[in-house]
C-alpha cells in the first residue's frame, strides 16, 4: 500500500478501522475522512468500497444509518482507493484526518526518519 500506508493491511487497519456504531460522529481518523469522502463522491467512487455483509449497501441506506460503514472491508477498500481513486489522497477530508499528526505515530521512522 505503498508510501501512504507502508507496512500495508496492519498498518491501513490501524489508521481506517475507527468505525462506530454510533454513526458518523463516533468515526476517527481514516474511517472519518473514509466515510465522509465516500457519501461526498458517491457517484465517481462508491463501487470501489467492498463490504463484508451478505450484499453491497447503497449510498442512500449508508446516507441513513451510517453505522452500515462498520460492515466495510476497510484493507480492500482502501487498496482499491490507492489503486484506482487517487483524489481521494488530495482530498479536503484526507487532509483534515492527517492534520493533527496522529497518522505519522503509525510508523515514526517511516514518516520522520
Amino acid at each position: 500500500m505503498g508510501g501512504v500506508c507502508p507496512g500495508g493491511p496492519r498498518r491501513v487497519l490501524l489508521w481506517f478501522s475507527h468505525f462506530s456504531m454510533e454513526g458518523m460522529r463516533g468515526f476517527r481518523f481514516g474511517a472519518y475522512a473514509l466515510a465522509h469522502y465516500a457519501l461526498a463522491h458517491r457517484e465517481d467512487m462508491w463501487d470501489l468500497l467492498v463490504w463484508e455483509g451478505k450484499h453491497p449497501q447503497a449510498p442512500v441506506s449508508v446516507a441513513g444509518k451510517t453505522h452500515y460503514f462498520c460492515e466495510l472491508d476497510v484493507a480492500r477498500s482502501v487498496r482499491r482507493l490507492l489503486a484506482q481513486h487517487a483524489a481521494f489522497w488530495d482530498s479536503d477530508q484526507w487532509r483534515r484526518c492527517c492534520a493533527d499528526g496522529a497518522f505519522l505515530e503509525l510508523d515514526r521512522r517511516h514518516f520522520c526518519g
